[in-house]
């Protein structure tokens, strides 16, 4: 039989601590003062900004009766994104606080619908003309296969066996041969760095240029370090020089997705198991 551990914490709570465990709240006051509250927060996964958000909010109130954050970047690219964020009462809360506003980014085709059912004072809407282009140009879409190719795990490479499978012919044999040898070379921590230095360079970095300017941020949090479209906007960041904080979604998304295509300032895990993967994979 299966049963559930009764004496289960809530990892809700745990990363809602961070603006004050991470950065010596308790030990060093005046350092703790530089970084908060956040000046921009950039965060899209349904689920993050409901609890996380949530976590954050309460425990800030609760230690100093004030909110962790000022400018929140939100992006809605998520299917139930408008549903699970943008419908409930989070966003009403955190922009009743006087110097906080949030400025979501939708898709462009979405802007007339997000702006009809969800703009109000300091809820600012936000897209890219060409969301296609900007998030999933073929020398975006290369890397990313890429670096999926380069995670040396035992997921990949049964992934990988599976297809070769599926499809025994010449070129199944060719495309398993090539990403075999990826994988090896991506074990090599100066690869790992060549292939993102690559990326980085040959990456459209321009695109949130007017938003940084207009808003002048002083802090990139992306939620899901994954997502194509959040590493594009981490390595914008980047090229301004944006300290950029990052998250790994999923317990298991340091096994199966594919390496870091840019390394963050500084890396949020749930637990010492998804930091040390992180460490030996990335």
């Amino acid at each position: 039989l299966v049963q559930r551990i009764p004496d289960v914490g809530s990892p809700w709570l745990d990363a809602g601590i961070v603006p004050y465990s991470t950065i010596n709240y308790f030990s060093n006051k005046s350092y703790w003062l530089k970084w908060f509250p956040v000046e921009l927060v950039c965060e899209s996964f349904p689920g993050q900004f409901k609890n996380w958000f949530y976590s954050l909010l309460v425990m800030s109130v609760v230690l100093e009766n004030t909110n962790p954050m000022k400018t929140i970047f939100l992006t809605v690219y998520h299917p139930y994104s408008s549903r699970n964020v943008l419908s409930n009462g989070l966003v009403s809360n955190l922009v009743s606080q006087p110097d906080v506003r949030v400025i979501v980014f939708c898709q462009a085709i979405k802007k007339e619908f997000f702006i009809t059912n969800y703009k109000q004072d300091r809820v600012i809407i936000e897209s890219f003309p060409d969301d296609r282009q900007t998030f999933f140009s073929p020398v975006s879409m290369f890397f990313d296969r890429w670096t999926t190719w380069m995670l040396p795990t035992y997921t990949i490479n049964l992934r990988r066996q599976e297809k070769l499978y599926q499809h025994k012919n010449p070129k199944a044999c060719l495309i398993f041969s090539l990403e075999k040898i990826c994988s090896w070379l991506g074990q090599l921590k100066w690869w790992r760095n060549l292939v993102r230095w690559l990326d980085y360079k040959l990456a459209n970095k321009n695109f949130l240029d007017d938003f940084i300017t207009r808003y002048q941020p002083d802090l990139f949090l992306a939620s899901d370090i994954f997502s194509p479209e959040e590493t594009m906007f981490m390595m914008a960041g980047r090229e301004k020089e944006i300290p950029i904080i990052s998250m790994v979604r999923s317990w298991d998304g340091t096994t199966n997705k594919r390496i870091f295509r840019i390394l963050p300032d500084y890396l949020l895990t749930s637990n010492q198991f998804i930091k040390e993967e992180a460490v030996r994979y990335h």
